[in-house]
């Protein structure tokens, strides 16, 4: 026979004297079909993490059984025909707990299983480190034996140390010729200038020097520049409309004035 863990919820609306007696009906059948029920858990009445028929909460029962396929296929159909059954789900295992589930332990029974699984893993961590230590062990003394037999190599060092002082002293044998060169160089007297380089008057020169240069005319900036412009284009258009409203003939009588002095001179004729 196989074994295997079913869950199934029931809705809210069902009491809890109820609820056992639909577990009841349900080993019932699994004892039917040649089963056994090797633990049963209430879980209580528990929210739901999504509505389910209207339903925010349900009872949550636990079955652990050792049965033939069969017997868990017929669990199954009568639970889905059940309308007080929500929802039920089965999976195989390949051996059933003995102890109660997380759901049923306490807060102490948790927090006992939590420190026990720490100590587990300190003391795991505890032997890798000290399988690791051991493992360096070897490695260490053969870097203890390499640095004792540094000494070996001493002769080396010391004729590398001699070539270098011999190539010290070559490059200073080859550097004091040089400097004796540089030495007769600079003592040596200065002599005359060739006879048909031009002499250059130095009076002149300086007399040249201390003339005052002409000063360069500075450029009016851009700017003013425009605006000098723009000013002189508006007082040469103000002298225009001047010079045109003095050329302007005079205006002509008006038509009552003229009838007026036509009648003044009918009258005086």
């Amino acid at each position: 026979m196989a074994l295997y863990e079913n869950i199934f919820i029931v809705r809210q609306d069902v009491s809890s004297t109820q609820v056992d007696a639909i577990t009841d009906s349900f080993e019932e059948i699994i004892r039917e079909h040649g089963g056994s029920v090797a633990k049963r858990e209430y879980w209580g009445l528990r929210t739901l993490a999504y509505r389910i028929n209207k339903n925010k909460k349900g009872h949550y029962v636990l079955f652990n059984i050792d049965a033939p396929s069969e017997a868990v296929r017929e669990l199954a159909r009568q639970m889905r025909l059940n309308e007080d059954v929500l929802r039920e789900l089965t999976v195989r295992l390949d051996s059933l707990p003995e102890a109660p589930s997380p759901i049923m332990l306490t807060k102490g029974d948790r927090d006992r299983d939590r420190a026990s699984r720490d100590g587990t893993r300190v003391e795991a961590a505890k032997t890798d480190d000290a399988s690791a230590k051991t493992d360096d062990a070897p490695a260490k003394t053969d870097d203890e034996s390499a640095k004792t037999a540094k000494p070996e190599g001493a002769p080396a060092e010391t004729d590398d140390a001699s070539a270098k002082t011999a190539q010290t002293d070559v490059s200073v044998a080859e550097k004091e010729p040089d400097a004796a060169e540089a030495t007769t160089a600079a003592d040596a007297p200065a002599t005359d200038a060739p006879a048909d380089q031009p002499t250059v008057d130095m009076e002149t020169v300086a007399d040249e020097a201390s003339e005052p240069k002409p000063a360069k005319p500075r450029r009016a900036a851009p700017k003013k520049a425009k605006a000098e412009t723009k000013k002189r284009a508006v007082k040469d258009e103000k002298v225009a409309s001047a010079d045109k409203t003095k050329s302007k003939p005079a205006a002509k009588p008006k038509r009552a004035a003229a009838k007026k002095t036509a009648k003044a001179k009918e009258s005086a004729d």
